[in-house]
């Protein structure tokens, strides 16, 4: 079978393996979707994983073999992939929290994930997909359930006032559950345009930048800022996020930390102390969230369909295009999709819901040789940064010209990464001014035939200053052309 395979930081390979052999209380089950979830992106884009891993947690699929002792599932079974288990007999586990199980990090850590054809999981981790549900739907039942355990934890009930910050996936669903309990007030600080209108269209009633956010001086612990709220659920994993949302609770409110980050913030205990506030963390999901999830799923009473990428998915071949969308603010999944058709990026492009990507086409060898030469002209002979720990930032230049080339050349299947472009960055402003010069030069001889942005440099808070330009030939996607340079 296929399946996508850690490979060091910024990798995947996609590789031939054994279809795992079933142990007693076992299941098999063909992956139909998968979604990519920000854990993955950590895994993969920075080399959390070691080489060789296959992650993917979000998925569903349907039965095709079960190991002896399985009673419960039969083969063509839908299943959801559900919640990990648990030792079931440390003190979390019997007071109903297993996500702080004390035996954690053991328990299922055999099983690979789901970006492959197949995956092998224990009977006892598998949940029936409902009738009727989108398994597309039915997929985001474990963000879901991370979602409404964050819920939980900040004990909101109806009738509060809570801000949630950053309005990716768990926060857009947090968001979304919240307008089905009566919550009084939802408030969404989120600084990327895509994810603030996501935040409006799942049930936010407003949404401010983070330099909206009053935050008064440690010189003053017991003020209250205007506005202030009962619970803050920070989704982003960012230190100065952190640090904002203890500073918007009103007194005895509760600030619940569900994103993970890296560096660590700096909170002012006199806040804590002289307001009572309660500062606490979210991992996972509560004992029986996955149920939960999937019947609010199936209830109807949520945004589904802005939650979801239209017709987005990407075959194991492309996951790693996949994940470098996400990274640059995807408002919702990606999916990977085993029966991804047999088609080049130009059809697959065009088949994504934006109206200047056209009908639907395919183009012929003649017109790929074209393609070839062109962009092979541009960029071929440039330098392309490596995706290290120490440069992450370069995550925003989403593919590497080898990976983007590959696919148009050989005719690889995939989705466009973005809706209307992919990115491709350089390592030196003599490159990013190499390529644009050659870019200027088809366009003067193609004149119409070559769509051309002229270079353009902006700042980012004085620390980062990108230089960028776009052009298209033949595809119906433009390239972003990039150079990060670091002030």
């Amino acid at each position: 079978m296929r399946a996508a395979r850690t490979a060091g930081p910024g990798r995947l390979e996609v590789t031939e393996v054994d279809v795992p052999a079933l142990d007693d209380g076992d299941v098999l089950v063909a992956v139909e979707l998968c979604g990519v979830c920000g854990s993955d992106l950590h895994m993969v884009l920075e080399g959390w994983a070691p080489p060789g891993r296959i992650e993917g947690h979000e998925w569903v699929g349907r039965v095709v073999a079960v190991g002896e002792g399985v009673e419960r599932w039969s083969v063509g079974d839908a299943v959801v992939g559900g919640p990990t288990e648990r030792c079931g007999t440390c003190r979390p586990c019997r007071a109903g929290r297993p996500a702080i199980c004390e035996a954690r990090g053991a328990a299922g850590s055999a099983y690979d994930g789901a970006f492959a054809t197949y995956k092998r999981s224990p009977s006892s981790e598998l949940l029936a997909l409902p009738d009727g549900l989108d398994p597309r739907a039915a997929a985001l039942a474990e963000p879901l359930a991370v979602a409404l355990h964050a819920i939980g934890n900040g004990q909101v009930v109806a009738g509060q006032r809570v801000l949630v910050q950053g309005a990716g996936p768990i926060g857009a669903l947090a968001i979304a559950a919240m307008r089905t309990m009566g919550v009084a007030e939802v408030v969404c600080v989120e600084p990327g345009p895509v994810r603030r209108e996501l935040a409006l269209a799942v049930g936010a009633d407003r949404v401010l930048g983070p330099d909206d956010l009053e935050v008064p001086s440690i010189a003053e612990p017991d003020r209250i800022v205007d506005g202030a709220v009962d619970v803050v659920l920070e989704c982003s994993g960012k230190a100065a996020a952190m640090e904002a949302g203890l500073a918007q609770l009103g007194r005895a409110g509760t600030l619940v930390l569900v994103g993970a980050g890296i560096e660590p913030p700096r909170f002012d205990p006199n806040r804590i102390l002289l307001n009572e506030l309660v500062v606490t963390g979210a991992f996972t999901y509560d004992e029986g969230g996955f149920e939960a999830a999937l019947e609010l799923l199936a209830s109807g009473q949520l945004p589904v369909g802005a939650l979801l990428e239209p017709g987005r998915s990407a075959s194991t071949a492309s996951s790693m295009p996949c994940a470098t969308w996400l990274r640059a603010g995807s408002p919702g999944r990606c999916w990977c999709d085993r029966d991804e058709p047999r088609t080049d990026v130009l059809e697959a492009a065009a088949l994504q819901p934006h109206r200047r990507l056209g009908a639907r086409r395919r183009v012929d060898a003649a017109g790929r040789a074209a393609i070839a030469e062109f962009y092979g002209d541009l960029l071929g002979a440039v330098e392309y940064p490596e995706m290290t720990r120490d440069r992450k930032q370069l995550v925003l230049g989403l593919h590497t010209h080898e990976q983007f080339f590959f696919i148009v050349a050989e005719d690889e299947p995939m989705r466009a990464p973005r809706m209307d472009h992919v990115g491709v960055s350089v390592s030196t402003l003599e490159d990013f001014e190499e390529v644009a010069r050659r870019a200027a030069a088809w366009k003067e001889r193609l004149g119409d035939r070559v769509e051309l942005i002229e270079p353009t440099a902006e700042e980012f808070a004085g620390v980062l200053r990108l230089h960028s330009f776009y052009v298209r030939h033949r595809l119906p996607i433009m390239v972003e052309v990039q150079h990060f340079a670091f002030l």
